[in-house]
């Protein structure tokens, strides 16, 4: 059999519809709480700043085009512990719906 060829066109305005929705927002606010909940509970603990820091966030992409989901640490030492520990880094792999 040969190799066939097909051509597809997307709807980029119902594509963008589906990246925005209520929906699709409130999985990826379901992904971010459970990565979230993951980094809390594998994060090192001295203080409890870093751990506490810890925050899941739902926005949308800086062009507008989609939702996005982030976790994020603030604490001051934030940036060495992920360098250290990778708590935030592993825990993107426990974001289940």
């Amino acid at each position: 059999m040969g190799k066939k060829d097909f051509y597809v066109d997307l709807d980029n305005a119902g594509v963008r519809s589906v990246l925005n929705n209520p929906e699709t927002r409130k999985l990826l606010k379901t992904a971010a709480d459970n990565a979230a909940a993951a980094a809390r509970a594998s994060a090192p603990v001295v203080t409890g700043t870093y751990r506490d820091s810890i925050k899941s966030h739902v926005g949308t992409s800086k062009d507008g085009t989609r939702a996005i989901g982030r976790v994020s640490a603030s604490a001051p030492h934030a940036a060495k512990v992920e360098a250290k520990h990778g708590v935030l880094h592993r825990a993107i792999g426990k974001a289940k719906i």
